[in-house]
């Protein structure tokens, strides 16, 4: 997910968007940054780092129970593979968060009578569901692109 989120927003913002692991070459940060942050842990981090903006992209895998399935017992079979992912833009400089925004994916395998039970069905991955949430998320931004 980072790599893709980095390049979607390398082309929204452009040259202007810097990866901590940059940062961290020529400034002494905190090795581990949390997704949600005080004010005065945004602050200190502006401090540290030199950088005015803070983006915060997380993905959680919430159930995983849903790949190649035979459906077996039509009535009983039930499977569901799920995901989130969240998005927050902090301005460092004064400690405020600017945009947040989550996004909750969910692939669900329910049985049937009425499918041929010899032909195995894939769902869609829980890491495939986090990388469409984190696309579409991106996504939203792209009206502030740099042009």
């Amino acid at each position: 997910m980072y790599y893709q989120s980095l390049k979607q927003f390398k082309e929204i913002i452009g040259t202007s968007l810097l990866e901590i692991d940059d940062v961290r070459l020529t400034n002494i940060i905190t090795p581990d940054i949390p997704f949600n942050l005080s004010k005065k842990e945004l602050i200190t981090l502006h401090e540290d780092s030199g950088c005015d903006y803070l983006i915060n992209i997380s993905g959680k895998i919430l159930t995983q129970n849903a790949g190649i399935s035979f459906n077996s017992d039509p009535f009983n079979h039930y499977a569901t593979n799920e995901a989130k992912v969240s998005l927050a833009i902090y301005n460092l400089k004064n400690g405020e968060l600017l945009s947040a925004s989550e996004i909750f994916g969910k692939v669900e395998e329910r049985g049937s009578e009425f499918r041929n039970n010899d032909i195995p069905r894939l769902a869609t991955s829980s890491h495939n569901i986090m990388l469409t949430g984190a696309k579409k998320l991106i996504n939203k931004y792209k009206k502030y692109q740099i042009k």
